[in-house]
């Protein structure tokens, strides 16, 4: 008796879309210090970058289905793993490691992500987060502009936040 077996091949990208629909994810820069590469890389010609904490971040997750505590619907936080993509491979049997691996040409990143996934309900993972406990300090790029500040200020007092949370870059 001869058994039939059955080969699915996959197309890269489709895998990436699928896997693209149904994780949330998002990305932090760990570090006691601005990071002049960061600014550059992420936030040309300029940007702003949100100060938080660790247990503000875990915490600011106001989600009655997502939640840092949650045994089902969790967010997952934390630090991503910088590998030599020349000798080393992302480990395999967790769907996590392939988002928690990056080449260790991008250490300087230093990156924390927070991710949750849903293979039940694509495009629906967005977890509401309570920004009044997440943000700690909204600084400006060190490159922005003069009335880049007022911008903001004139955003948080429409969305009820203190002005005084925006302060400037140290790097200027």
């Amino acid at each position: 008796m001869t058994r039939d077996i059955f080969l699915q091949v996959f197309d890269r990208g489709a895998l990436d879309e699928l896997f693209s629909k149904i994780h949330f994810v998002s990305c932090w820069h760990m570090s006691e210090h601005e990071n002049f590469a960061m600014w550059k890389v992420y936030s040309e010609p300029f940007g702003v970058c949100i100060e938080s904490r660790y247990a503000d971040l875990q915490n600011s997750f106001s989600d009655q289905k997502w939640d840092f505590y949650a045994k089902k619907d969790k967010i997952h936080i934390g630090k991503v793993d910088y590998i030599d993509g020349e000798t080393q491979f992302i480990q395999q049997g967790n769907t996590f490691w392939t988002f928690m691996s990056k080449r260790s040409e991008f250490s300087y990143e230093k990156e924390l992500r927070c991710i949750a996934m849903d293979w039940a309900q694509p495009l629906v993972v967005r977890p509401r987060v309570d920004l009044g406990r997440l943000i700690r300090s909204i600084r400006l790029s060190p490159e922005a502009p003069s009335w880049y500040r007022a911008t903001f200020a004139d955003l948080c007092q429409r969305y009820g936040f203190d002005k005084n949370l925006i302060v400037e870059s140290t790097l200027t």
